[in-house]
């Protein structure tokens, strides 16, 4: 599920549940969270900044 994560488009993690880059969500603790358990399989927390 990991990499299916990482390799997804932000329109597709969104039909997944993940909020929108922009979403009040997106803070700095959530980022390093969500790259420590993805970054490994690839994701680019780059658009959720």
């Amino acid at each position: 599920m990991e990499r299916l994560i990482a390799s997804a488009s932000l329109d597709q993690r969104a039909v997944l549940g993940f909020p929108q880059p922009g979403s009040s969500y997106w803070c700095d603790e959530t980022i390093e969270a969500v790259q420590a358990r993805y970054g490994a399989f690839g994701f680019d927390p780059t658009p959720y900044r």
